[in-house]
């Protein structure tokens, strides 16, 4: 496609999202198609133009100014990775997606900075969050064959929790959670966990809990407790179980606590 015809395209598209009612999209021969279960509108074109997400035409049409989201093709080739130790496997990982997002981003940005468009550039997902800018910056950008899809800004709705009482049969009772996993029907089999030993790999455990320490393998009662291959910390000299950051405690108190609130 030429140069002229292209923008001649571009003014035709930018002229029906003002005058052109949504329902009655897609004009200039844009055809639907299905990506993840979702349509999209791509312009009918040998090259592989950016699809368009129709949640974003119809957000557009009323507010040229809204946020979207610009998703490119290029994604890192990471399965080296899989051959790599630990570290140098982080390492290639972050270096392959940064290299992969500045190389296919850089001439999207250098438009949006021509545009004055306000962005922000991501590189793991590869994508760029435009945060305001207009029709004629949009239209501009559907001729980046670089561009996989324009998408509108999902919408993230934070509900505030509510705060309510409950009695004290309600607190000891068998919680949802544990009913959703069917755990009752399973004790009811005869399978309750006794006499297997449970292991947590996290921040560590204060074995003195009171929710935790009858459960812990290495108290051999009266107050006397051996360690010894029952406690080992790969990170500090600590003797005996201790945590830091006390979310340990919290993950080994989900899963064996018990003191006659959590657990089992």
């Amino acid at each position: 496609m030429t140069i002229k015809l292209f923008r001649l395209m571009a003014f035709i598209l930018a002229l029906s999202l003002v005058v052109t009612p949504v329902s009655a999209m897609p004009p200039l021969g844009l055809s639907t198609v299905s990506n993840n279960s979702s349509d999209i509108l791509q312009l009918s074109n040998s090259d592989p133009l950016p699809q368009v997400d129709p949640e974003l035409l119809t957000q557009l049409t009323r507010d040229e100014s809204s946020s979207y989201l610009i998703y490119f093709r290029d994604k890192a080739d990471l399965s080296p990775a899989y051959q790599m130790d630990w570290e140098n496997r982080g390492v290639f990982v972050m270096e392959a997606l940064l290299s992969v997002a500045e190389a296919s981003q850089m001439r999207v940005r250098e438009y949006l900075d021509q545009q004055g468009a306000q962005y922000k550039p991501y590189w793991i997902d590869n994508v760029i969050v435009v945060q305001q800018s207009d029709m004629s910056t949009f239209n501009g950008l559907l001729s980046f064959s670089e561009i996989e899809i324009l998408r509108a800004e999902p919408e993230i709705i934070l509900f505030e929790s509510e705060l309510f009482s409950v009695d004290e049969n309600t607190i000891l009772a068998i919680e949802a959670n544990i009913n959703h996993v069917n755990a009752p029907d399973v004790w009811a089999l005869g399978f309750d966990g006794q006499g297997i030993t449970v292991a947590s790999i996290d921040t560590g455990v204060r074995y003195t809990h009171q929710a935790l320490v009858e459960q812990y393998r290495g108290n051999l009662g009266g107050g006397s407790f051996n360690h010894n291959h029952n406690w080992w910390n790969p990170y500090e000299s600590s003797s005996f179980p201790s945590d830091s950051h006390d979310h340990g405690s919290h993950v080994t108190g989900t899963m064996v606590g018990d003191d006659g609130e959590i657990g089992r």
